[in-house]
């Protein structure tokens, strides 16, 4: 799953751009639908990492989310051209180790 979203970022950049690259008005707040688009997607990342996770819902919840913060952020500097500025390893190898060094730690 996590490959499947690097590879669609670099894939598909405009629409990756314009979806996480929007600025919301200020004072503005994201709708209730948004909010629940979101939930609905870390309740996919919690459902695949589940199996191999050894802590409390609660903790996969924030697991989920950490994850996904790393994988946006190592997607962007991919995209951008400036992972080779913090890392000599390549995007995908990154996305597997954040997710075997991030779940080790909940065994």
């Amino acid at each position: 799953m996590a490959q499947t979203y690097l590879h669609y970022t670099q894939e598909s950049a405009p629409l990756w751009r314009l979806i996480f690259e929007y600025q919301m008005p200020e004072g503005s707040s994201f709708p209730d639908w948004w909010i629940e688009k979101v939930n609905e997607s870390f309740a996919l990342i919690e459902e695949k990492i589940r199996p191999e996770f050894g802590g409390t819902e609660e903790e996969l919840a924030c697991v989920a989310r950490l994850f996904w913060m790393g994988l946006h952020g190592i997607s962007m500097l991919a995209l951008s051209g400036r992972i080779s500025a913090t890392s000599s390893k390549p995007a995908e190898v990154l996305v597997q180790d954040l997710h075997n060094y991030l779940l080790a730690g909940h065994k």
